[in-house]
């Protein structure tokens, strides 16, 4: 089987799970800041992807 080109090309990115931690833990909405399963409920992801983008492993 052949992979798409976007699949053959994707390095992981250590970055982007910084950068979701930090909007966790910096930036309130609605008077609290986000839990873990309210950012995957956002961002139509599960938590395991989650914590694999976090690693920098997805």
């Amino acid at each position: 089987m052949k992979k798409s080109k976007q699949t053959a090309d994707f390095v992981p990115n250590l970055e982007l799970g910084d950068l979701l931690e930090l909007f966790r833990y910096n930036y309130m909405v609605g008077g609290k800041f986000l839990t873990i399963n309210e950012v995957c409920k956002m961002s139509s992801m599960s938590t395991r992807i989650y914590y694999k983008v976090k690693k920098g492993l997805a």
